[in-house]
């Protein structure tokens, strides 16, 4: 973990925080952009204070369940593992060769660069990188890293931000047609993703810190999360919305799918840059 606020806390918390904050105010603007007028920040230190907390928690929150929820084992393996493929061109074998010889000598472990992993070699390579990471961080080539770390994590949240918004749009562009019904059908669902989430929140309370049964309890969470999302951008939008704005709206939450679609992209990307820069600064140190 880094234990210092810097990149990590930056790109993974803060930033996919004061994104979705954004994204829940806009249509609010769209639709009607005298209500900036009850959303200036007044400029007071207090102020500001209290809007970079919020963003924070959110993207904390977020992150905590995404971290399980969409971990970065693509294939089945970790970048961290597969780099060491003899299958996979990254690396040159010469270069992968160094790498099992320096982690031989600390460690007393054989990553065994010859042949592809199998789920115990797979063990032994993560934790070859795992007690690899913190030598690396304390060299110069440290802080490189770190940014890569954060920065796939910002993609994730970022990912997590705009689905989320996609379904918001949807809801605020469905909003002129509601009915008695339909309302209560979006109250009744907004209720029981909210009791989903604090049962689940509460199961995963009592949980081992290694059950494996969390990644699927915290898409759960995800999910109940998304849930809220369409059915409050349903309830909250303007009845008297004109049909171009809604017509934008809808083509912002096209949009935002994209978004979402690039950014999980880039978090693949740099989750993978991520693993190649402590493998490198594992050799250069």
């Amino acid at each position: 973990m880094i234990e210092r606020f810097n990149f990590y806390d930056i790109y993974g918390y803060l930033i996919p925080g004061v994104i979705l904050i954004i994204i829940v105010t806009l249509p609010f603007v769209i639709v009607d952009p005298t209500v900036t007028t009850h959303l200036e920040i007044n400029g007071e230190l207090l102020s500001l204070i209290f809007g970079i907390a919020i963003s924070y928690v959110t993207g904390y929150f977020l992150h905590s369940m995404a971290t399980d929820a969409i971990p970065s084992a693509f294939g089945g393996q970790y970048p961290s593992v597969w780099l060491l493929n003899a299958s996979d061109k990254t690396f040159s074998p010469e270069f992968k060769q160094k790498i099992a010889a320096k982690a031989k000598q600390p460690f007393g472990l054989e990553v065994d660069v010859a042949r592809d992993s199998d789920e115990n070699l797979g063990r032994i390579r993560q934790n070859v990188f795992f007690a690899t990471r913190p030598k690396v961080s304390s060299k110069t080539s440290g802080s490189y890293s770190e940014q890569f770390q954060g920065l796939y994590s910002m993609m994730r949240g970022l990912s997590i931000d705009f689905f989320f918004g996609t379904l918001y749009m949807l809801g605020w562009t469905a909003s002129p047609w509601k009915t008695p019904c339909t309302i209560d059908v979006a109250v009744g669902l907004i209720l029981l993703s909210a009791v989903s989430l604090i049962a689940l929140s509460i199961v995963r309370c009592f949980q081992r810190i290694d059950d494996p049964s969390k990644k699927s309890l915290n898409r759960s969470c995800l999910g109940a999360i998304a849930l809220t999302f369409l059915c409050s951008g349903y309830l909250v939008g303007k009845d008297s919305a004109s049909t171009y704005l809604m017509l934008t709206l809808g083509i912002m939450a096209l949009f935002y799918l994209g978004a979402s679609a690039r950014f999980y992209a880039s978090y693949k990307l740099f989750s993978v840059t991520f693993a190649k820069s402590v493998w490198e600064g594992f050799v250069a140190a």
